[in-house]
């Protein structure tokens, strides 16, 4: 089979259900019956039925409707239950309090397509990674936006000589979940703004001539059933692994089945659709360890899941990050060498090697500078410094030792992490020198803005002891 040819009839299959519902085309394998409902016939759930095909698939031909219609999924399951649900590749979702027949998000067709006017960077020969999060991009208290990123942000990390920003959170998702709990792969966040929003983003760092990396979640997706994937159709095994197989414990989020054809053409056309669409250059894959293995933390043997083994390997013409801690061998070995074809090894062990080596062990030998989470780890800056860090980081106060000492060592530490620590670097924005302060976006973001915030605005102030 050519993937060439199958991601240009998902493509296919996308725009004609962007705008224009000549064919709506759905794969739910569960169901005894689907419709279309909306604003388009006033949210009459049995109207519009679509007609069943092979393998699952269900379509519908409409007529086109206007720009910005308001849909949902009506499923019948087998135990004659009826489901609202939202299309897995909506492509924006907005917030709808004033129905309570139905859940508050909606699928949202949009026709408008700005045009790119500058082309993709080269590829950088070494990645210094500047990785990003647009909602705590601004210093007001409350979830910064797209556009606060574009304006404030890409400046700074241009004039930072980073050659890379990596975003994370742009997949639709519920907020306090930080993107590690997708609800709706093909929908870009509207948490920060719109795909318009975005996509002028992403443009203004390829003027900037800026490489833009897409933290992708492919391993696993929310649990969530109203704006979800879980129990798409009434069954735990539409997109995901049935019964415990499909079910993270410690994370509480689902686990998808690679060795579906249908999910994993789903996902392929999913990063097609991000690299196309919005003009992405690569992708992080996060959490590939929890996929590589069919029981996790198990290495060796049957244990490994072959199915997912194949399915990344087919994502090879973009630039490709994986976040493997279990240390499988050959990840980023090329395919015809026997390995998967990533690109680069985000090395994930690095800061807290530098945190026991400083605090831990008594001994001599991704570094993070602060405390970001109220309910993290305190990380060596914070160990070095201790609570001066909060209090006598002025220059109209007299330089103490342990203010001096410990920018010295994170110097030290820096430079040895940049020389020696690979072939790229990455730093978490947050983690700049000129923020000493908390951020907390996991558990209390929608409640405490004032925690979830990246306080950008310190680069101005000059009478902070460290200087870029």
């Amino acid at each position: 089979l050519n993937m060439g040819d199958l991601m240009l009839k998902q493509l296919s299959l996308l725009e004609m259900a962007e705008g224009i519902f000549d064919c709506f085309t759905e794969w739910t394998p569960g169901a005894e019956a689907v419709f279309l409902t909306g604003d388009f016939n006033s949210w009459e759930k049995e109207s519009h039925p679509l007609t069943q095909k092979d393998y699952g698939k269900w379509e519908l031909y409409l007529s086109p409707k206007v720009d910005k219609s308001k849909l949902k999924l009506v499923f019948l399951t087998k135990t004659g239950e009826y489901l609202f649900r939202i299309s897995p590749r909506a492509k924006y979702l907005t917030e709808e309090e004033w129905i309570d027949i139905w859940p508050f998000l909606y699928l949202t067709f949009l026709l408008s397509r700005p045009q790119f006017q500058h082309p993709r960077p080269p590829r950088p020969r070494s990645l210094r990674i500047y990785e990003a999060h647009a909602g705590i991009s601004s210093p007001e208290e409350k979830i910064a936006s797209y556009k606060n990123f574009t304006r404030d942000v890409l400046p700074r990390i241009k004039d930072l000589v980073y050659n890379c920003v990596q975003l994370m959170a742009i997949m639709e998702h519920a907020y306090s979940s930080f993107d590690y709990q997708v609800t709706n792969f093909f929908a870009a966040s509207s948490h920060f703004g719109t795909p318009d929003d975005l996509k002028h983003l992403v443009d203004a760092a390829h003027f900037m001539d800026i490489t833009v990396l897409l933290d992708v979640v492919h391993s696993h997706a929310s649990s969530n059933t109203e704006d979800g994937l879980n129990y798409f159709d009434g069954m735990d095994s539409c997109f995901f692994h049935e019964g415990s197989r499909g079910n993270h414990s410690v994370w509480g989020s689902q686990l998808m089945n690679y060795s579906s054809w249908e999910v994993v053409q789903f996902l392929l056309s999913n990063l097609h659709w991000w690299k196309e669409e919005y003009h992405f250059d690569g992708f992080r894959f996060d959490a590939v360890t929890s996929v590589l293995y069919q029981y996790h933390g198990i290495v060796f043997g049957m244990h490994v899941d072959e199915d997912t083994l194949v399915y990344l390997c087919w994502p090879i013409s973009t630039s490709s990050t994986h976040n493997d801690v279990s240390g499988m061998p050959g990840l980023c070995k090329s395919i015809e060498e026997g390995g998967l074809g990533f690109d680069y090894c985000l090395t994930m062990a690095v800061p807290n090697k530098w945190i026991q080596v400083i605090y831990v062990k008594k001994c001599i030998t991704y570094q993070n500078i602060v405390r970001q989470c109220l309910n993290g780890c305190w990380l060596h800056m914070l160990k070095s410094l201790h609570l001066s860090l909060y209090t006598n980081m002025s220059t109209l106060i007299t330089m103490m030792p342990v203010i001096d000492r410990g920018i010295h060592l994170h110097k030290l530490i820096r430079l040895l992490t940049h020389s020696l620590g690979g072939e790229g670097y990455l730093n978490f924005m947050g983690e700049s020198p000129w923020q000493p302060v908390l951020q907390e976006t996991w558990c209390f973001a929608l409640v405490c803005f004032h925690q979830g915030r990246g306080i950008v605005a310190v680069l101005g102030r000059r009478k902070l002891v460290f200087k870029l």
